[in-house]
């Protein structure tokens, strides 16, 4: 029983393989700060605050990490169907 269920995980593996990676909505990390963050998070901030925007971000390493990882996150929950975008 368990070496026919092992066959079949091979198969599926084999399937997920030969699919297309699909392809992004938004082409770079700094096209989704633009087109999506920038528009969609639109609030004033205070520049006596502790934490303020940089229109810079992409000179600061720490920024460029997050929001990379961010695209990437949104890239990949936007393809996840009915609750993609909640989760994210």
């Amino acid at each position: 029983m368990v070496a026919e269920w092992d066959g079949h995980i091979e198969d599926l593996d084999e399937e997920d393989a030969a699919l297309p990676e699909p392809e992004p909505f938004y082409g770079s990390a700094d096209e989704f700060v633009r087109e999506f963050l920038v528009v969609t998070y639109r609030r004033e901030v205070s520049p006596k605050g502790d934490y303020r925007w940089d229109g810079r971000w992409w000179m600061h390493p720490e920024a460029v990490a997050r929001i990379d990882a961010l695209w990437r996150t949104w890239e990949h929950y936007r393809q996840a169907g009915a609750t993609g975008m909640s989760v994210w």
